[in-house]
């Protein structure tokens, strides 16, 4: 059984973590994460909404915030329980209130939309060199839109993602998809596994259809992959600059939530290297007879008593193609039927 040093820097203080309990998730998807962990009652005074740093064995395993304080006790138990999310959630948790004219390079438009939120400033940011062009698109804050999800919007109309870091440095840059292994997975190693197939959100063609400023126009893409006719359709309220690929877009994405891929494995590294989120994991798994080179998608490292400390890893396919560019006003989708 392995065990490892959690601790949570918190209010100029550090805290060991209790003996239970303690969870951190890490995801490229879904950046804001989370982390859970229970300390000794009474061990120092919390603020909400304080920065947070998570480390195992010494070395920083998230950055972000104190959301929440759980604290229970009965005539011989008393516990406190700490959570939160990674600085991302500060972003999702914050609305646009300029509507004005976004800038036109993604550099420019971190820098805007990031002044005000809290803490940012004290971490660093890393950008492609796509984040320097000035917009090909039209981009617009719209009424309800948080921080995030417009620098994602910016980020995927350069073809990237956004995320961040153990760190707290948020990164502008590409999903990996060619690149030697830094992890791997075979029997030596896996304590557990899942494969989920799911055909249900597989659609056998997509049809899409735009109605705006440059006038009616409707694309259909198949999937020769689909197990049944189920068409899929949807019409873009504004227009596309490129119809078509975005049809491709969705299939895609489709493909990749068909198959998850989950395996438990010891401990919180391998060979010296924390698991992470956008790194390539060679599988060899001759018991569900996986094999091949995936992307780590999620992470989710647990520690108890018990069982010591595992992670939980969510791999998913290697992207074909990096999101492609559409306009910002053709965006939002009305599904029709129960697509």
């Amino acid at each position: 059984m392995r065990t490892e040093d959690v601790t949570i820097s918190v209010g100029g203080l550090e805290v060991r973590a209790a003996a239970e309990g303690v969870e951190i998730v890490s995801d490229l998807y879904a950046p804001e994460g989370s982390w859970s962990m229970p300390i000794a009652p009474r061990a120092l005074a919390i603020n909400g909404r304080e920065l947070a740093r998570v480390s195992i064995g010494g070395r920083v395993e998230l950055v972000g915030t104190v959301d929440k304080l759980q604290e229970t006790a009965a005539f011989e138990e008393h516990s406190l329980t700490l959570s939160g999310k990674t600085l991302a959630g500060l972003l999702k948790g914050s609305y646009i209130t300029d509507f004005k004219a976004p800038p036109k390079t993604l550099v420019a438009a971190d820098a805007k939309y990031t002044a005000s939120i809290p803490y940012l400033s004290r971490f660093e940011a890393e950008f492609a060199a796509e984040a320097y062009e000035a917009n090909t698109h039209h981009h617009a804050a719209d009424v309800g839109d948080s921080v995030f999800q417009l620098l994602s919007e910016y980020a995927r109309n350069r073809g990237l993602i956004f995320w961040f870091k153990a760190d707290g440095t948020r990164v502008y840059g590409e999903a990996v998809r060619d690149s030697e292994p830094e992890f791997s997975l075979n029997s030596q190693n896996i304590l557990r596994r899942s494969r989920t197939a799911d055909w249900e959100g597989i659609h056998s063609e997509v049809i899409l259809v735009s109605d705006g400023k440059e006038g009616h126009k409707k694309v259909t893409v198949t999937n020769d992959t689909a197990p049944i006719y189920q068409p899929l359709v949807a019409a873009f309220n504004g227009y596309s600059s490129d119809l078509e690929s975005q049809a491709k877009e969705y299939i895609r994405q489709e493909k990749m939530k068909s198959l998850a891929l989950e395996y438990v494995v010891p401990g919180f590294s391998q060979a010296g290297k924390p698991w992470r989120v956008n790194a390539l994991c060679r599988v060899e798994d001759d018991l569900i007879g996986m094999h091949g080179i995936y992307v780590v998608v999620r992470t989710r490292k647990n520690w108890s008593r018990s069982n010591g400390s595992t992670t939980t890893l969510t791999l998913g396919p290697k992207l074909e193609d990096p999101f492609k560019a559409y306009q910002r006003h053709g965006r939002r989708l009305r599904h029709r039927g129960n697509a």
